[in-house]
């Protein structure tokens, strides 16, 4: 059977759904491999559909669509992910650890290049440095006091739980749990800073 006929059926199928029932009984709302405006078999995938969102609006499961080209936008948008995914009782937590590492770095460098616009900071955004961005935004806003050990221990994850090596490690309930706090204390103590 081609793809067009599988997914011609799995997209019949879908469509006699409300894709909240979906939701609320924990299936799969995403038709697979198939984008906006494409054609299967002779059917137009319209926009608001699961296959074919229109990325004007909000999505089907309450995200925007456009993501602005910024730290801060893309910061938020994985942030949304990362919340939605906890929803469902994931437990992979190597890759929630590093998808926690990614948001609190991203609102880092975020915040640093909103704050620095006169300073060349290129430097920081270009490394994975959340040591030296947060001892950077500490020195301009004392108050701020990002926790600079805890960051470290975040940074950890992004290799150690990703990528084969000596140093690879399967992350814990509890050891996940201290990255969420850790990028959850950095994302509130940037947040309550003017802009």
């Amino acid at each position: 059977m081609s793809f067009s006929n599988i997914y011609a059926k799995e997209t019949a199928a879908y469509e006699k759904f409300d894709g909240r029932n979906l939701q609320e009984k924990g299936k799969s709302l995403f038709p697979p491999y198939i984008g906006i405006g494409q054609t299967v078999g002779n059917k137009n995938i319209p926009p608001g559909t699961a296959a074919g969102m229109d990325r004007d609006k909000k999505n089907n499961f309450g995200g925007s669509m456009i993501i602005k080209n910024t730290y801060l936008d893309i910061a938020e948008n994985d942030l949304e992910y990362l919340e939605a995914v906890l929803k469902t009782g994931n437990t992979f937590y190597n890759q929630l650890a590093v998808q926690c590492q990614q948001i609190a770095e991203k609102f880092l460098k975020g915040y640093l290049e909103r704050l620095l616009l006169e300073e060349d900071v290129s430097d920081l955004l270009r490394k994975n440095n959340m040591r030296k961005i947060a001892a950077k935004l500490n020195d301009i806003n004392p108050e701020l006091n990002l926790d600079i050990i805890g960051l470290s221990y975040l940074t950890d994850f992004y290799f150690d739980a990703r990528y084969p090596s000596d140093n690879f490690h399967t992350v814990s309930k509890e050891e996940f749990e201290k990255c969420l706090a850790i990028m959850y204390d950095t994302v509130n103590k940037l947040k309550s800073m003017d802009l």
